[in-house]
């Protein structure tokens, strides 16, 4: 389904809108174990499947290519009416990654914005997909309302320390305590995000883990991929002149 004209005008302003209920809560356990099997497998997942990336203890790169449920999940309704609303009728998917920020050990991601990394298209679409209750205490995602207007700041590639994960971050000082909300979710929420918008989280102190899903969209044609860990990718078709091609259209991602 489409997305409503009143969501759109949410995003348009602000550069990012919530949909509540986005996914039926009874695909969470299988996505989770899904998850947690990629995670815990990834070395021989890796072998087998040379499109696959760590990132980190966080996230692993392009899960969908040793998953038949997340890809199944990625390439499904969920997205393909957002993105046919937002991006147009011939979409790719960008890129997919898990999202796993342990329990109380779990580390920050400063600001930044998507579009920040370099090297890739300016305009695209990511969507974070809950798979867990997710607020303030377990490390949720902040956004600056309206960011997504000011253009691409500069980033600096900063390493990983004590509270914070590395990466392309906003060069320092930067921090907008006034203007800063909390983007809280609920298993089966997701979240749509302009790339341009300027967004964080922070640490997980909490006894609670706080496992997604993260996909992004672009325009098809936009071929010019690179990313953080400086491999290039090909983006994989999603949608051709508004039809959503399932999974087993989609070979590049496997």
């Amino acid at each position: 389904m489409s997305m409503e004209p009143t969501a759109q005008a949410e995003f348009q302003k602000n550069g990012y809108v919530v949909i509540n209920r986005a996914f039926d809560r009874a695909l969470v356990p299988s996505l989770r174990n899904e998850l947690a099997r990629v995670h815990e497998s990834f070395p021989d997942l890796k072998a087998q499947h040379p499109l696959m990336h760590r990132l980190g203890e966080w996230s692993i790169r392009s899960p969908q290519a040793a998953s038949t449920v997340i890809r199944d999940f990625v390439f499904s309704d969920h997205f393909a009416g957002p993105c046919k609303s937002l991006v147009g009728n011939d979409v790719d998917l960008y890129w997919c990654a898990t999202a796993a920020k342990p329990k109380e050990r779990g580390k920050g991601f400063p600001w930044h914005q998507d579009a920040g990394y370099g090297g890739g298209p300016d305009e695209y679409i990511t969507f974070w997909a809950a798979f867990d209750e997710v607020d303030e205490e377990n490390g949720c995602l902040w956004a600056v309302p309206g960011s997504h207007l000011t253009g691409i700041q500069e980033h600096e590639f900063r390493k990983s320390d004590e509270t914070d994960y590395g990466g392309p971050f906003i060069k320092r000082p930067y921090e907008p305590d006034a203007t800063k909300v909390p983007i809280l979710l609920s298993p089966g929420d997701m979240v749509c995000m302009h790339s341009k918008l300027i967004h964080a989280s922070f640490q997980n102190h909490s006894p609670r883990e706080r496992r997604g899903l993260i996909t992004a969209f672009v325009q098809s044609g936009e071929k010019q991929v690179f990313q953080t860990v400086g491999t290039p990718e090909i983006t994989v078709p999603f949608i051709r002149s508004g039809r959503r091609l399932d999974s087993s259209e989609n070979t590049r991602a496997q």
